[in-house]
């Protein structure tokens, strides 16, 4: 049991002013559609859009790590 109760102070957070975090919000979200704008689908593209035209590398293997 705690014989002291000792009184703690009410911490305020400082003012902040609205055109600062309005700042600071304008810039994440111009950098957001920044990244946005720069991943573009030819980047997801691996092929052509005539798909694959050399041959399938096939061979069948006769020992295991070849």
């Amino acid at each position: 049991m705690c014989i002291f109760n000792p009184t703690v102070p009410k911490i305020t957070p400082p003012p902040v002013k609205n055109d600062e975090g309005d700042q600071v919000n304008r810039g994440i979200e111009a950098e957001r559609r920044r990244r946005a704008a720069a991943y573009g689908r030819e980047d997801t593209v691996a092929t052509s859009s005539q798909g694959l035209l050399g041959a399938a590398p096939v061979a069948k293997k006769k020992l295991l790590g070849e």
